[in-house]
């Protein structure tokens, strides 16, 4: 089993929250990751490591493999993904390495 913390489409209530339905994924919570930074790029967000500042809010989830979510979010090609601490364990999170041209700060680190 692998931990996936997902902070956009993938979200309760989101468009893309089915494909984790779809996987049996377990809902164990919410978090705040502190070092990221959250961009709006229109119809999705992305996150980008920034060590000194920001903070994201995430839902992490338990999932039996990443092979859905690698696939929606274009792992490796588009996004990348590390591990990180959460209060669940170590989960996967897909980000990006630089801020795409003309994306747009998400200050409250929550994407609606």
């Amino acid at each position: 089993m692998e931990l996936v913390a997902v902070y956009g489409t993938l979200k309760q209530g989101q468009y893309n929250h089915p494909v984790l339905g779809r996987q049996g994924a377990e809902y164990l919570g919410t978090d705040i990751l502190y070092g990221w930074v959250m961009y709006d790029l229109g119809s999705f967000p992305c996150v980008v490591p920034m060590e000194l500042s920001g903070s994201i809010v995430v839902e992490v989830y338990e999932v039996a493999d990443l092979k859905a979510t690698d696939r929606l979010e274009g792992y490796p090609g588009f996004y990348d993904r590390v591990q990180v601490v959460t209060h669940y364990g170590s989960a996967w999170i897909y980000f990006m390495r630089e801020v795409p041209d003309g994306a747009k700060l998400i200050t409250s680190g929550e994407w609606e």
